[in-house]
């Protein structure tokens, strides 16, 4: 089974600019697998749900693959209209403000 840290993936999907705000998100207690507060260096498995809080309100994912690469921005549109649209690592589930 596909596994990764929590906080390399949040940064793969594009939820955080860099790899050190999505260990800091962890780290400050905005990050939840499955409902329970994750530390940066916690797994991340395919078919968790994963929340993040951000400044922009609160983005609920579900992991669909692990991969250590960054997703690629669609070209045809800003990464933040987008949302996950395009991303081959999460499923949007829902967004909220």
């Amino acid at each position: 089974m596909a596994e990764g840290r929590v906080d390399s993936w949040i940064w793969a999907i594009r939820l955080a600019k860099t790899r050190s705000a999505a260990t800091a998100l962890c780290k400050a207690g905005h990050v939840r697998i499955n409902g329970d507060r994750a530390k940066p260096a916690q797994t991340v498995k395919v078919g968790d749900e994963v929340r993040v809080f951000t400044t922009g309100g609160e983005r609920i994912v579900e992991c669909d693959k692990i991969e250590k690469a960054r997703a690629r921005v669609p070209f045809h549109s800003h990464p933040t209209a987008a949302g996950l649209k395009g991303c081959s690592h999460a499923t949007r589930v829902a967004t909220t403000m």
